[in-house]
């Protein structure tokens, strides 16, 4: 009886371990209507739409100080063109990469949050349809960040709109 009773208790334990490292886990947003998917950690939520409609904002309710949207747009310009606009708010480029329908772009920036902060970028092509994940943070969440968004952008995806 005392060998099931700290089976149990062990069970117990594992149990509980899984239910906290579980409070890591990633949430499926997806927009069949602005044709995107987009996972991301479970402190994230939906937020406000801004702008009549083309940014989605979403919070972070354990770092404060990272932006994230998406902004929706039809536009005629090709990857390259607007890659090219899109890079010059950076004071720094740590990352680039441009593909025919899409480019990333990741380093510090020269505005936004404070002195010391950066920027992530990427944005999908698709028909003329512009998709751009935008993500700002600072120092104090660099780390989680870079831990998270290889992830975060990887899933970053075109889907069919409605």
């Amino acid at each position: 009886m005392k060998n099931l009773l700290k089976y149990l208790a062990f069970i117990c334990f594992l149990f509980c371990l899984s239910t906290v490292n579980g409070q890591k886990g990633w949430k499926k947003f997806n927009s069949k209507k602005d044709g995107y998917e987009l996972l991301l950690p479970s402190s994230f939520e939906l937020g406000p739409r801004l702008s009549s409609g083309i940014i989605q904002w979403f919070s972070d309710s354990t770092h404060s100080d990272i932006q994230m949207w998406i902004e929706v747009d039809s536009n005629s310009k090709k990857s390259a063109v607007l890659f090219v606009e899109h890079q010059e708010g950076f004071s720094n480029i740590d990352f680039k990469k441009l593909d025919t329908n899409s480019f990333v772009i990741s380093g510090s920036q020269s505005i936004g949050l404070s002195e010391n902060s950066f920027c992530f970028e990427k944005c999908l092509i698709k028909d003329d349809f512009v998709c751009i994940l935008r993500i700002l943070y600072t120092g104090a969440s660099k780390a989680f960040l870079e831990k998270n968004v290889n992830k975060i952008s990887d899933s970053f995806n075109s889907i069919a709109k409605k």
